[in-house]
C-alpha cells in the first residue's frame, strides 16, 4: 500500500469510529454515560477539594508545631547560654578574687620584709655610730695623753 491507501484507510476508520461515538453519545446510553460521568466528575472535585483542606489544615498543624518546637528549642538554648555565662561571670569573678588577696598577701610580705630589712638597717647604724663613738673617744684619749706628755 502506498501513502495515500493508508491515508484513506486511517481517514474512513476515523470517520466511522466519530460516527460511532456521535451515534453512542447521542443514544440513551450515551447520555446515561454522560450524566455519570459528570456525577462522577464533581464527586471527585468534592474529594479533592476536601482532601487539599485536609492536607492544608495539617500541613498548617505541622507548621506551627514546628515552629513551637522551634521556639522552644531557643528558648532553652537562650537559657543553657545565659546559665554559662552567669557561670563564666562567677568564675572570674572567683579568679579575680583570689589574684587580688594574693596581691595583697605578697604586697603585706613585701611590706614586712622591708621593715625588718630598715630595722635591720637601722640597728647597723646605730651599732656603727656606736662604734664610732668608742673609737673617737679612743683615739681621742690617745690625743690627749699624747698632748699631756709633751
Amino acid at each position: 500500500m502506498d501513502n495515500d491507501s493508508k491515508l484513506l484507510v486511517g481517514l474512513g476508520i476515523g470517520l466511522i469510529a466519530g460516527a460511532a461515538a456521535g451515534y453512542y453519545i447521542a443514544s440513551e446510553d450515551g447520555q446515561e454515560f454522560q450524566r455519570k460521568t459528570k456525577k462522577k466528575i464533581k464527586s471527585l472535585e468534592k474529594e479533592v477539594r476536601s482532601s487539599i483542606k485536609t492536607n492544608k489544615e495539617q500541613l498548617s498543624e505541622k507548621f506551627s508545631d514546628a515552629a513551637e518546637t522551634t521556639k522552644d528549642k531557643l528558648a532553652i538554648a537562650a537559657e543553657t547560654t545565659k546559665d554559662k555565662l552567669a557561670h563564666a561571670a562567677e568564675s572570674t569573678k572567683d579568679w579575680a578574687n583570689k589574684a587580688s588577696e594574693t596581691i595583697k598577701e605578697k604586697i603585706s610580705s613585701t611590706g614586712e620584709a622591708t621593715e625588718n630589712a630598715v630595722d635591720k638597717v637601722a640597728e647597723q647604724i646605730e651599732t656603727g655610730a656606736e662604734k664610732a663613738r668608742r673609737i673617737i673617744r679612743e683615739r681621742s684619749a690617745t690625743v690627749n695623753d699624747l698632748v699631756d706628755k709633751a
